[in-house]
């Protein structure tokens, strides 16, 4: 059950995991603690507090709590993850060894719930107590610095970093280039970009939506080939990542453009999120000519959401006549509405 459980999680099956975990305790099995921590960890991911603290409560009842490390920080990472920070962090006070995956996921959860100042609170406690940091650590902390646009900060971070010799790490770097990116200095994000050994699709994907989200829409397609030609291929989450950004910079065009060429040139096919990006940008321009004619034509079943966005683009417009084409459909499509 324990291999199985395992094997679940980690293909990032977690509801698998949790019936998984029924079933075993269904017959009587007691779990160990790899069984524990996959089935915290798959609490944690989907964010299932109330699952986890069930969990929580049965490691407590037979003795387990605090016996073994891993198990104890995957209970921290639970927490964290779900938003109950303060638990997470009394668990890490309560913990007999704190090592710095514990920070970790403390940190982590913080960052990942918006609370960056938190974050940066616990970052400085935990080189106070003589821990250093791992790459880890620098990814969620630079993570909290690009939420909170904290330039000055993130800036501190990044000497740290380049201080421990981690900058070489792409996930570091990428997390380096976020930052840059979200606080507004584009040149120092590219620059960083530019520099780095080894990128992945995750620098390509960051930098093009860093500039697409600036208003350099036209480097986007010259990029995403650039890209290509170095053997770097897009995917879906790439160019969802980019759509979100014309859409938050309000280029309808570029976005409708880089839409197009999804299948035309990268044999993508686009789903509705990416349909639904460039729907919602062009309501809020106006544009309901373009928006009638993209949701009508798309090759996937339009969802509620790209009706109701037309819907309501054309109440702003006062355009009763296409409000009601598109009440229709709605209705025609999804009775159960």
């Amino acid at each position: 059950w324990s291999i199985l459980i395992t094997s679940y999680t980690h293909q990032r099956k977690f509801r698998e995991s949790l019936l998984c975990f029924e079933r075993m305790r269904n017959e009587g099995i007691f779990p160990d603690p790899i069984a524990f921590t996959c089935i915290l960890k798959a609490c944690g991911r989907i964010q299932d507090i109330n699952k986890g603290k069930k969990i929580h409560n049965e490691i407590i009842r037979n003795g387990v709590l605090g016996k073994d490390d891993v198990l104890d920080n995957a209970l921290v990472d639970m927490y964290a993850r779900c938003g109950s920070s303060v638990k997470a962090h009394q668990l890490v006070n309560e913990l007999v060894v704190r090592d710095v995956v514990s920070w970790n996921a403390l940190i982590s959860g913080y960052a990942q719930h918006g609370l960056g100042k938190n974050a940066f609170e616990l970052f400085i406690l935990m080189l106070r107590n003589k821990l250093k940091p791992n790459k880890v650590t620098f990814v969620s902390m630079l993570s909290a610095c690009a939420s909170e646009g904290a330039l000055i900060e993130g800036k501190w971070m990044h000497d740290q970093v380049v201080k421990q010799n981690d900058d070489k790490d792409v996930a570091v770097g990428n997390a380096i280039i976020n930052m840059y990116s979200k606080c507004g200095k584009l040149e120092l994000a590219h620059n960083i970009f530019q520099r780095m050994r080894n990128r992945n699709v995750i620098s390509w994907s960051s930098m093009i939506a860093a500039f697409a989200q600036h208003g350099h829409g036209k480097k986007v397609m010259p990029m995403l080939r650039q890209m290509k030609d170095e053997g770097v291929e897009p995917s879906q989450v790439t160019f969802k990542v980019i759509l979100l950004a014309f859409s938050h910079a309000g280029l309808a065009d570029d976005a409708h453009c880089c839409l197009n060429s999804m299948s035309k040139v990268y044999g993508i096919k686009p789903d509705g999120e990416h349909y639904g990006c460039v729907v919602d940008l062009m309501g809020r321009l106006g544009r309901l000519d373009d928006m009638e004619d993209l949701i009508s034509k798309m090759p996937v079943q339009p969802s509620p959401i790209s009706w109701l966005i037309l819907l309501g683009a054309c109440s702003s417009q006062d355009d009763l006549c296409r409000g009601e084409r598109a009440a229709n459909q709605v209705f025609e499509m999804y009775p159960e509405i």
